[in-house]
């Protein structure tokens, strides 16, 4: 829009968070491409990069840098519920421009190694947050300095949502 001008990014320090308006589900899939500056090492604070869910363990859609999973440092990627074949080692790395992807079932990570998402679950009740992490329609687990370049959303092949950062030009 005229309003608006895209800049290289858009980032949180940890405490905001966007509405995406998409409920993720088993099909859904995303590409991005971001930066975290930090990686939060206490339970409860995830350093959630998106995400929505409706409890612990129940329709989790989330990429975090925290490992929230036992899966070793990097973060974890929980699609699903909360199980071993719902959660995969993100391999993320602090202060590095990073891309990964999830289409068919298959986590691309940002070293480029492929992980297979073998569960299948119900579709998330609650729309996904940027920056953060929707818990049953609360904004919760970021803790987590994060720029975004692009993220891109997809049911199946199609994609639904194209995020591209900008600003406000009254901002």
């Amino acid at each position: 829009p005229t309003d608006y001008t895209q800049v290289d990014y858009i980032e949180s320090t940890g405490s905001q968070y966007i509405d995406s308006g998409v409920k993720l589900g088993l099909n859904d899939g995303f590409d991005i491409k971001f930066l975290t500056t930090n990686n939060p090492q206490t339970t409860g604070i995830y350093g959630a990069i998106f995400g929505g869910r409706t409890a612990s363990g129940n329709k989790e859609y989330q990429l975090t840098t925290f490992d929230t999973a036992s899966l070793g440092s990097g973060g974890t990627l929980r699609w699903g519920s909360n199980s071993v074949g719902a959660c995969v080692n993100a391999k993320i790395t602090t202060n590095i421009i990073q891309k990964c992807s999830l289409k068919n079932k298959i986590y691309k990570a940002p070293d480029n190694t492929e992980s297979e998402i073998t569960v299948n679950s119900e579709d998330s009740v609650y729309n996904t947050y940027i920056f953060g992490l929707n818990n049953s329609g609360v904004f919760t687990q970021s803790g987590n300095g994060c720029r975004i370049y692009y993220l891109k959303l997809y049911n199946g092949n199609t994609l639904i949502r194209d995020f591209i950062p900008c600003i406000r030009n009254d901002d």
